[in-house]
């Protein structure tokens, strides 16, 4: 592993830190970062605040990462959260690419869409998005079911108008190289151009259809 360059490794989901262990132990080289909503403030979920305990917090080295600036308490689905988190906590002067991201989250099929619009395009080229759980959960059936399958149309875009047909998700495709889905879990792999920095929501999120697939992907574009 000497020679592999410094990284960024992000994973959306810390929940009791497991898995933010075993990833810190077999990349010795990549900077850790890891979002969870679990520890923020406790309180009603109404008032923006976490009811149901602080998982995180159960991990012996939970103090550890709060203080190395390697676990951001806040909620992963939130546009304003995640682009302070990116711009103060990760896109520092210096700070080497991104180049894995792993959203192991809520599996809900909105926030694993937000997370995969979100994050994709500011990968580094040649770096991967890996989203795990897409089945057999229920609640990630309309992210298996719709935005896979638009995204896969997408990678087969060639972008010419002859065929009265455009890109599902123009934000995603020209930064696509391939997906790969097997044993419930999808990985989107970064083809060779420049990680693209989108600013505004509607630009960093899904768009209306990405979870209703028939308003492209079933619809050809006039």
């Amino acid at each position: 592993m000497d020679d592999v360059k410094p990284f960024q490794f992000l994973e959306i989901g810390f929940y009791n830190g497991k898995g933010f262990d075993s990833y810190q132990e077999f990349l010795p080289r990549a900077e850790m970062h890891s979002i969870e909503i679990a520890c923020i403030e406790p309180g009603p979920r109404s008032e923006g605040k976490w009811p149901w305990g602080n998982f995180p917090s159960g991990n012996p080295r939970y103090q550890e990462y709060l203080d190395d600036n390697k676990l951001h308490c806040g909620d992963g689905s939130d546009f304003e959260y995640l682009q302070e988190t990116w711009t103060t906590k990760m896109k520092r002067p210096g700070a080497p690419p991104l180049k894995v991201v792993v959203e192991d989250a809520s599996h809900l099929s909105d926030h694993m869409a937000k997370s995969l619009f979100f994050w994709f395009p500011k990968i580094e080229p040649g770096g991967i998005m890996v989203v795990e759980d897409v089945q057999p959960i229920p609640e990630a059936n309309n992210f298996r079911l719709h935005v896979v399958p638009q995204v896969l149309k997408d990678l087969h875009y060639c972008g010419s108008p002859t065929f009265q047909d455009k890109a599902c998700f123009p934000t995603i495709w020209p930064l696509l190289q391939s997906v790969h889905c097997e044993m419930h879990i999808c990985v989107f792999e970064r083809n060779n151009e420049p990680a693209v920095e989108y600013t505004t929501k509607d630009l960093s999120f899904p768009p209306p259809h990405a979870l209703h697939s028939e308003e492209c992907l079933l619809r050809a574009h006039n």
